[in-house]
């Protein structure tokens, strides 16, 4: 708030502040009236530097300038006296510019409970060595002007660096803390809380210190308190009250922790307060560090949730383009294996459908001979007298036409058709015992009739003879989608027609057999090129062929593996290069 107003305003206050200061830090002056135990001044300056800037130097000298000549002045002339205060006050001055510039230059920031590398900083630098420079100066212009005699220099010089160096270390924190608090710091229930910790503090320490100042340590578990529950705004208020109830009993004149004068007791209480509020530092930085690494974990966290998201999203859409392009890879394989069914069926339906074409047009010659014949009998009529002659003619008619030996052919005729729509009909039966498409749910189905069916669309297809073995072992019937385990029979019998149309004496062996009562086994064996090691141990994987470009993707063999794998069977491979490979299924009869 006081940052936001001009820099004048900005003067004008923080003089009167120290001026007010000056005047309470004058209570505990020794001698009387020159040095004290606690100068909080020295943290007004040091704090109102790092948080308003080195700007505002003009009211820590003018505030210094006009207190000390104010204390001063009453036991000397005005010359010797504004000297003093002259000196004094550029030594003050120079102690918060110092203090600050060093802070700012190694930490970086204006917080010295940020983190406990910038309390150290606060404390050895800010606090202990630029308070030698006001000490120093103050105490040698005391000791010029005649303020001091030669044999209490010493003694003024300890009090007044301990005087400055507390005020640093009790004042700058407390200042600091409350200019930089949050909403969180000002929450109703944090002030409730810090009040009734008040209450039982207050009469703790006033009946412990005047009682038994030995024991006032005890006091520090309401820091502790403070730090852990209220936070870096709240706990310096409790050390700072438990420091001014202590410095009380000093202004009333009473010797504290043991001491027998009023500067050992000042020295005491000089060493009390500071380590109340070293530790309320340190414990205040250790947890203000660790907030900052809660915080900086939790927008980790959150950022890599973003990304982890944002990531997903990528790999599900990324996972739709595959899947899609795997569907049209299937399909493409589907439509390589369909290709082969096509052609084999088109050839085997060929054969037939000849016979029949070319039993059609000599039956229907026939057939309008015969009816030619038919019609001349039909025109004859009895009571003519002609019917001699048309019967000459309707003989004439036969041996022109040939009409015995149509006779003989119709029969013959009617018999290759039979014989091609049977056959027709059985190529019809062949592909749907190996497509099998009118069935979606498991089935018992006879494996050797669907190794039968595929050979009869595949033999047709390949222009390779290879000698075909059949050594069935009269398997059971096993529980199987049957059209998916005839599409595995098609990709690895088409693999060994591929691989055996090389070899002068081809040969495909087929065995089927039951190696105990829970399976049955199924091989297909041929004698072509084999296959090295390498290129067996990556037939099932996706996309990869040995074929030339476009004749094959790649997945014929993965989606056998998948199919026997969906059945809970399995496939095996053995290969010898150029003696052939053998292909091993394993299923399960239920």
């Amino acid at each position: 708030m006081v940052k936001k107003l001009p820099l004048i305003f900005q003067i004008v206050i923080l003089t009167i502040v120290y001026l007010i200061s000056s005047k309470i830090g004058q209570m505990l002056a020794i001698p009387p009236g020159l040095v004290t135990a606690l100068w909080p001044p020295s943290g007004i300056a040091l704090a109102s530097l790092l948080l308003l800037g080195d700007r505002v130097w003009p009211a820590i000298w003018l505030g210094s300038f006009i207190g000390n000549f104010m204390i001063l002045f009453p036991s000397a002339n005005f010359s010797p006296t504004f000297e003093a205060g002259f000196v004094i006050a550029c030594g003050s001055t120079l102690e918060g510019l110092v203090g600050a510039y060093g802070f700012n230059r190694i930490i970086g920031g204006n917080n010295p409970i940020q983190n406990t590398y910038s309390v150290f900083i606060f404390i050895f630098f800010s606090a202990l060595l630029a308070s030698l420079i006001s000490s120093t100066i103050g105490s040698t212009s005391l000791l010029v002007s005649g303020f001091v005699l030669p044999n209490d220099y010493w003694t003024t010089w300890l009090t007044w660096w301990l005087g400055d160096s507390v005020g640093i270390i009790t004042v700058t924190p407390t200042i600091v803390a409350m200019a930089l608090c949050s909403q969180e710091d000002l929450a109703p229930k944090k002030i409730l809380e810090f009040v009734i910790l008040m209450i039982p503090l207050s009469l703790i320490s006033f009946w412990l210190i005047a009682n038994y100042n030995q024991l006032a340590f005890m006091l520090i578990p309401f820091v502790l308190w403070a730090i852990f529950r209220l936070g870096s705004l709240w706990s310096p208020l409790i050390s700072l009250f438990i420091s001014s109830v202590a410095i009380s009993y000093i202004f009333k004149g009473i010797y504290l922790f043991g001491g027998t004068s009023v500067n050992q007791s000042t020295l005491l209480l000089q060493s009390f307060i500071a380590v109340v509020f070293v530790i309320d530092m340190f414990l205040s930085s250790l947890l203000n560090e660790r907030k900052r690494a809660h915080d900086a974990l939790q927008k980790s966290k959150t950022e890599l949730e973003m990304k982890v998201d944002e990531r997903t999203k990528a790999l599900s859409h990324t996972l739709r383009d595959l899947k899609n392009k795997e569907a049209q890879l299937l399909q493409t394989e589907k439509m390589s294996s369909l290709k082969i069914l096509t052609a084999g069926i088109a050839h085997q339906i060929n054969n037939p459908l000849n016979f029949v074409l070319t039993s059609i047009y000599p039956l229907v010659r026939n057939y309008h001979d015969v009816l030619s014949v038919l019609k001349k009998y039909l025109e004859i009529n009895p009571d003519n007298k002609t019917i001699k002659k048309d019967l000459e003619e309707i003989n004439s008619l036969k041996v022109k036409l040939q009409l015995d030996t149509a006779i003989k052919e119709i029969p013959q005729l009617l018999l290759v058709i039979k014989n091609g729509a049977e056959r027709t009909a059985e190529i019809v039966k062949d592909f749907r015992m190996f497509s099998r498409l009118d069935e979606s749910e498991k089935k018992q189905a006879n494996v050797e009739e669907g190794l039968d069916a595929t050979l009869a669309l595949l033999t047709c297809h390949y222009e390779t003879k290879a000698a075909i073995k059949k050594e069935y072992g009269k398997i059971r019937l096993i529980d199987c989608f049957p059209g998916e385990l005839n599409q595995v029979f098609l990709i690895i019998l088409s693999n060994a027609f591929d691989a055996v149309k090389d070899c002068a004496h081809a040969e495909i062996t087929i065995t089927t057999w039951e190696p105990n009562e829970k399976q049955v086994g199924i091989s297909i064996q041929d004698n072509g090129q084999g296959m090295t090691s390498e290129i067996k141990k990556q037939v099932f994987d996706p996309f990869f062929t040995t074929k030339d470009i476009g004749k094959g993707v790649g997945l014929g063999l993965t989606i056998a593996d998948r199919i026997i794998k969906e059945h809970g069977g399995i496939i095996d491979i053995e290969s010898e290069v150029g003696k052939g490979s053998k292909f091993t299924i394993m299923l399960p009869i239920g």
